[in-house]
């Protein structure tokens, strides 16, 4: 028999669609990766009005993807300058 445990409502642990600055950082990897994905114009935020700057987590996880595109030029010069990223090999 396979052991499972009920799981309450309350137990579950949503994760927010929109990501201010300081999580949709951490989601990505880190501040320097963030903005390298803005200056490469492969994100912009859903949300940037007097000091709330927020993403969508779904463009976030596409704009990280574009780093693991065969043939795609990463925004840092290198794939391997940045933090939490797989280098492809």
């Amino acid at each position: 028999m396979w052991p499972h445990k009920t799981m309450k409502f309350s137990d579950l642990k949503l994760v927010p669609r929109l990501l201010r600055l300081p999580l949709a950082e951490e989601h990505v990897g880190g501040q320097q990766t963030l903005k390298a994905l803005r200056r490469k114009g492969w994100l912009k935020p859903v949300i940037e009005h007097k000091g709330n700057t927020s993403f969508d987590i779904h463009d976030l996880d596409r704009a990280v993807d574009r780093l693991q595109v065969e043939g795609e030029e990463a925004p840092f010069g290198s794939v391997d300058q940045i933090d939490a990223v797989v280098v492809r090999s």
